[in-house]
Order: C-alpha cells, then structure tokens, then sequence
C-alpha cells in the first residue's frame, strides 16, 4: 500500500494499576461529546482526541486540570483547537516550539454547579484536535508538576480530590483513519444478480434459489468475487470473499395467535434476476396462502465478508427495492450490521403492525396502531412506515403513502455506527403481515361462531409482496491494511495483598479477537487463565486499558504473559512480568513421605486455579514422566511402584524436590 498514514502517539508515565485514569481516545468526524463536535480530518491530517475520565468516585465533580508537554512537528505548533466539553474553559496552552520544541498545554475546566460523575463510568471532559501529518510522531509527556486532579464532592456532601492516573495516549497506527491511497479512487460494488457473473446461484426446479415446497427453506452460498492478491475489487480471482446464507420464515402469528398455512408453497421463495435476489411473500393468492389477521411470512438474507476483507461503516452502503411500499398488507425490513466476530451491532425484534392483538370481535372496529419495530438503535436501520397501509377500514385495508421504492442503507449514516467501525457482514429481515382484521367473532371463545383458535378467521386480503436486494457498493479499498493485532503500551503485574493484580494498556485495538492472559512457574511452559478478555469495543481505533486478577497464585516466582490473537488467529506475545509471591495465606507445598515405599502424596494447600506441570526425573537427568495435576485439585498422589530404589527429582511447577525411593 503508498500514501499510508502513520502517526504514533507517545505518553511518558509511571507504569502502574490504577481505576481512575485519564486516557486521549480518538473522536471520528463528527462524533459529539457534550459541546464538543469531533473536527477529524483525514484529509487535511487533523485528528481530534477526547480527554476521557474515568472516575474514582460518585458524585459531583466542580473543576479538573491535567498537564501535559506536546512536541511540535517540524518546529511547528500541533494544535488546531481545544476546548471542554461539559465545562467552562480554563485551559492554557503555551507554544515554545522555536525554543523547546514543546508545547505546555494544562486541560482545564470548571463548573460552578459541577456535573454528576459515577466511579468506573468514563466521560469525556475535553477535546483536543492536532495536525498530525503522514509518517510524523507525536510525543506527548505528562508534566508531574502540574499533575492531575478532579475536584468534587462525594453524594454527602465531603469535599474530594481525584488524582486520576494518566494513562498512555492511544493513537492511530499504520493505516491511520483506516483509509489507504486507493479510497477516492475505487468503488468495490457487487450486484446479487445474473447480471454480475461473480454470484452464480443453484436454482431449483420450480425455477427458485429457496420456497415453500423445498425440502430446506435455507440456501447457503461463498462466492469469489475479489481479486484479493492484486488488490482488484471488480474481478475476482484467490480464494472465496463473500457468502450469502438465503432462509425463508413460514409463518407466525406475532400476535401469538392462530394460522392458516405454514409454507404458503412455491409462491413464498427468494429467487434471482438481473437486479439482483428478489422474495415474494403471498397472501390469499391460492388455497395455499390463505392468512388470517397478524400472520406474518417472509425472508431473510445474510451477507458475511471472508476475513481477509476489511469493510468500514463510511464505506458501506445497501441498495433495497420495495421493502415498504403501499398495499393492504403491511412490508417492512430491518437491517442488522455484524462486527467482525459475526455477531450483531444490535439486534431488531418485529412487535407487529398494531403492537398489540387487534380487535378480534368481527365488528370491523379500529387497533390503535403500536411500534412495529423495536431493539438497539446503533448497528441498526429499521423500515418500517406504518402509513404505507390505509386502515380506516379495518377489514378491508388499502394502499396508502407509498414510502420508497428504493431504499439506500449507508452503515454510518443510516445504522449510527462509527466512521471507522469494522463491519463483517450484515443481515436483511423482509416481513409482510396481514394487518385486516377479521369481520367475523374471532376471539377463541367457541361462541357466536367461533371454532375456538383465536385468531385464525381468513381475511380477505389478495397480496404478493415482492421485495428485493440489488446489492452493496463499498466506496473505497475491501482491503485495508491492518496490523497484527494490537500495539501494547504497558504490561504491569503486582501482588495486592493475597492475589496478584494485571493491568495492561493498548493501542490501535484493530481486527483484536480477544486476550489470553497465561500464567507460568517457570517462564517457560505457559498456561491460560480463566476465560478471555475481550476489547471493549469494535470500532476501527480502540482504546483500552484491562485489569484481571489472578486469585490463586503460588508462593513464590510467577511469570504472566499476554496472548494477543486477532480474528485471522494471528498472535503475538507480550513480554513477561515476574511476581515473587508472598503471603501467609497459602502454606509451603506439603509432600510426604520421604523416604517412598509406594505412594507419594502431595498437598498444595489450597485448590489450583491453573494445571500444575509435574515431572519425575532420574538422577541423570532424564525425564521419566510428565503430567499435570488439573485444576481445582487441592492434593494428589504420586505412584512410584514402577521404579526402582533410587534417587529422583520431581519438579512441582517451578520448584524442584529430592525423594528416594526404597527397594
């Protein structure tokens, strides 16, 4: 890749494990922070951070001052503007690059009324925007003269000063805002159509990719359509980019009430043209498709990116035909973005047109209308204009304000993700419901010609939805370049009483799956702890800083390591830290007897939070066994019926003891 951003950001502290802290995140174009409005410019190489706090305490916070010393680039003054965000300002900034080659900047604010804080929830008091150019190195130092504090009072009304630890500022790494040369000149566009060569799907005899008669309502489908190894986004050629996963939803009442038919047959598929995939969802157009009032039918399509494809929300827009057009039933869709684990930003749940059971009396009488859709808002793009269906009678609805036609879904404009945020896929949920409600008793009671099945009266509605995905243009590079997986800034490891506390510190968290932390007795054979860590975020620049606590650890050396693994399975190693343990807590290893006859047993004196390595090794130093002890054991045996008298050595972890074995 040419024309690649690189900046690094620098922060000299004191290395230690604190809960309040300060940290510099990057704020993307046009994200707001209180009054503060982010003015990051890729191309004019202004990158704007937010001072976030992270409080030690709850309750009000009246003023804050951080210190910091800047370097100039060039012998010229980085700042473009800095201002509080939830305060008055009080800030200075003193330039001394033709001098000194720094910048003083002391962040500053106060407020006479304070603003509320709660311990461990982050905020963002400040903004700072600074031109950093191509390839330029930012340094930043804190000033421990002029240090750091937030005064406030606790909810009592005592009068406190947080001292909050500042933490290393997190930058952009090598691709900088997650753009490359190529982003204003390529438009990576693929069609889900026969006109577009790339996705060829198997269709079926009734000339459909998935319907009602199939003997599996789901299609799954990998195409190639990139040309990964020259970077080409228009051909395809490598390995597989892109898969397609095509399923119909039969039948449901949303309003948990009866049916008429499941499939709806042949008519209810998803089938392919030239414009792209295209679902037809009938009601009452045969035998087959009968509908009673708050059936719902349709389908949904799911696209996920091959791993080697970096797709972010500014890039990424959806094309839809007809997903909430005019007619007597009611259309709507709901897009979901995924991350690049696969799982959703956020999740849409379908309510239903009324929200609520209609009125199932046969007297033709009005349901208020309720919210069709609901769920997370960031992730998320929801379709759903309920006037495209005319109900002022309700037993005979009609067309009403067409919508749209077509449809554009940006993920950042439209679903509210990040600029830079990672996007691995998405899925389209397509539903129609049969929003007449029925002209005769319909309650369930068995009374006044009722069957008994609430619900389940056919309407008189004659309808075929006919929805479709053309297909999705990425304006810019599929192939961004990102580094392997994370850039660590601190690892730090210490005893806090009867444990053992890991902080550690990250940098540019891009393409980040999760962190294993490992624990070793002798700095060689490493063990997970636990579970994984996961990043806090998916976004394309991440700022962390992670705390774990290992609870068991053994009296005396313990080594600690990071795992860094991305979701390619790449990984890297952080260095290791030592702790020599030291606590009454936990007893010296106990093992008896010695002299062996048989049996040698072993009590650790409290339960094992890791497997414990054990070796037996002979007098020329040889191994003669090796297994480990699982976690949760508090003791163990040792048999030695197998070897003869002699000496041996058995290593426990990292320590080493002599036995001897009698005849």
């Amino acid at each position: 890749m040419k024309g690649l951003l690189t900046i690094s950001i620098i922060l000299l502290v004191y290395s230690s494990i604190y809960t309040q802290s300060v940290d510099w995140v990057f704020l993307p174009p046009g994200e707001v922070s209180g009054n503060c409005t982010s003015n990051s410019n890729y191309g004019q190489s202004i990158v704007c951070y937010g001072l976030q706090y992270t409080p030690g305490f709850t309750g009000i916070a009246t003023s804050y001052g951080f210190g910091y010393y800047i370097g100039c680039t060039n012998g010229n003054n980085p700042f473009v503007s800095e201002s509080p965000c939830i305060m008055d300002n009080s800030s200075f900034v003193f330039p001394a690059c033709a001098t000194d080659d720094i910048v003083f900047f002391q962040a500053g604010g106060s407020s006479s009324s304070g603003i509320s804080v709660i311990e461990g929830q982050p905020i963002i008091l400040h903004q700072v925007c600074l031109i950093i150019s191509p390839n330029d190195t930012l340094v930043i130092s804190f000033d421990d003269i002029t240090g750091s504090e937030v005064a406030g009072e606790l909810a009592n009304g005592t009068p406190i000063t947080d001292e909050p630890f500042i933490s290393a500022v997190f930058g952009l790494d090598d691709s900088g805002f997650g753009v490359d040369e190529c982003q204003d000149t390529s438009v990576c566009s693929l069609t889900f159509g026969t006109n577009d060569n790339r996705t060829v799907y198997a269709i079926n005899g009734n000339g459909n990719i998935v319907d009602g008669t199939s003997s599996s309502t789901i299609s799954s489908s990998s195409f190639d359509v990139y040309d990964e190894v020259n970077e080409l986004c228009q051909i395809e050629g490598g390995v597989e980019d892109v898969t397609t996963k095509l399923s119909l939803i039969n039948t449901y009442d949303v309003y948990g009430n009866g049916i008429i038919d499941l499939s709806a047959g042949s008519m209810h598929n998803i089938h392919v043209d030239d414009f792209g995939l295209k679902g037809s969802i009938p009601f009452g157009v045969n035998n087959n498709t009968e509908s009673s009032v708050g059936d719902v039918r349709g389908y949904t399509v799911e696209v996920t990116f091959a791993s080697h494809l970096r797709v972010m929300a500014d890039q990424l827009t959806l094309n839809l035909l007809k997903v909430n057009s005019a007619g007597n039933v009611f259309e709507s869709a709901a897009v979901e973005f995924y991350n690049l684990n696969g799982s959703p930003y956020g999740t849409a749940i379908y309510n239903g047109f009324y929200g609520m059971p209609p009125d199932l009396s046969g007297g033709c009488n009005p349901t208020a209308l309720g919210t069709p859709w609901s769920g997370a808002t960031q992730g998320v793009y929801l379709i759903d204009e309920t006037s495209t269906v005319n109900i002022s009678s309700p037993c005979n609805p009609v067309g009403g304000t067409v919508f749209q036609d077509t449809i554009l879904v940006n993920a950042r404009l439209q679903a509210g993700l990040d600029s830079t945020a990672f996007v691995g896929g998405f899925k389209i949920t397509f539903l129609a419901e049969d929003v007449a409600v029925p002209n005769v008793n319909d309650d369930g009671s068995g009374t006044n010609g009722d069957d008994g099945i609430k619900g389940n009266a056919p309407t008189s509605t004659n309808a075929s939805v006919n929805s479709g995905f053309l297909g999705y243009v990425v304006d810019g590079c599929v192939f961004q370049s990102i580094p392997l997986p994370v850039t660590l800034v601190d690892f730090a490891a210490k005893q806090m009483n009867d444990y053992v506390q890991l902080g550690w510190q990250v940098a540019g968290e891009r393409n980040l799956s999760h962190y294993e932390v490992q624990w070793s007795s002798d700095n060689v054979i490493f063990f997970n702890l636990k579970e994984n860590v996961f990043p806090y975020s998916e976004s394309n620049i991440s700022f962390g800083r992670y705390n774990f606590k290992h609870e068991n650890p053994i009296r005396g050396r313990n080594y600690y390591r990071l795992k860094m693994v991305d979701y390619d399975q790449k990984y890297e190693y952080s260095t290791s830290r030592e702790v020599i343990f030291q606590s009454d807590k936990y007893p010296e290893l106990m093992l008896w007897p010695n002299p062996i006859i048989q049996d040698l047993f072993l009590d650790f004196g409290n339960e094992l939070s890791f497997n414990m390595p054990i070796q037996i090794i002979n007098q020329s130093g040889n191994v003669l066994d090796q297994f480990v002890i699982l976690e949760g054991a508090s003791s163990a045996k040792i048999d030695f019926t197998n070897y003869e008298g002699a000496l041996f050595f058995v290593r426990i972890g990292a320590d080493v003891h002599k036995v001897i074995k009698t005849k």
